[in-house]
């Protein structure tokens, strides 16, 4: 007797059909899962960038500055340079010995950053438009809190808050405020 095992066309259709189902379903929360996570990133990497701001000026008793910038990689680096309000592309920190605000020469640099990546906006409110400063005991040197909203394209509903208060202490929060300039 002569059998042939195999698929007939018709359970062949079935599991095309489901399959496709399960993509369906699955693709749209896969692509939200990675949005949240690149958003939890940058928001994370800022936080960190804040702590070693604040613990250098402890460290080295002296004020450190967090300063956007437009060209991170630019000798010397220029804070404030670019678009008002804007972090996106990029930050340096330095200890400010002339507390001054600005990066000059013979400052101590401490580090660079190239901004957030994609379509990630970094967003200050009106005390952190420039600069976050850090003084030797570790606590907040803008005079009030100072608030930043990370968004990506979905808005505000889905982005963080990064505030700093003026003990010095960051912290992350959801759904941001506002991801205007």
């Amino acid at each position: 007797m002569d059998t042939h095992r195999g698929f007939t066309i018709i359970e062949l259709m079935i599991t095309i059909l489901i399959v496709s189902i399960l993509l369906a379903v699955g693709v749209p929360s896969m692509q939200t899962m990675i949005m949240d996570n690149r958003l939890t990133t940058a928001a994370n990497n800022f936080l960190t960038e804040l702590n070693l701001a604040r613990s250098e000026a402890v460290k080295r008793g002296a004020r450190v500055v967090v300063c956007r910038t437009n060209a991170p990689n630019a000798t010397p680096p220029v804070c404030g340079a670019g678009t008002a309000n804007t972090w996106s592309d990029g930050w340096v920190t330095f200890v400010d010995d002339n507390q001054d605000g600005n990066y000059d020469a013979g400052e101590v640099l401490v580090r660079i950053s190239e901004g957030v990546e994609g379509n990630l906006a970094l967003m200050a409110d009106a005390t952190a438009e420039t600069a976050l400063l850090f003084n030797a005991d570790g606590s907040f040197g803008n005079g009030a809190n100072a608030v930043l909203a990370l968004c990506d394209d979905r808005g505000a509903a889905e982005g963080r808050d990064i505030t700093i208060g003026l003990t010095g202490r960051p912290n992350i929060s959801r759904p941001a405020a506002d991801c205007t300039p």
